[in-house]
């Protein structure tokens, strides 16, 4: 489904995928912890 968004990081659609993660409530903690270490590159 959404989960390959989440395993294969994509710095440009960050919130795009986040979006797909949260969609997708079996993904939840993994995408808030990449969601976390994508804030972490960006900032």
């Amino acid at each position: 489904m959404n989960s390959e968004e989440c395993t294969f990081p994509k710095p440009a659609n960050i919130q795009k995928r986040v979006a797909s993660c949260w969609k997708g409530k079996q993904l939840q903690s993994y995408c808030m912890v990449e969601k976390i270490f994508n804030n972490a590159l960006i900032d």
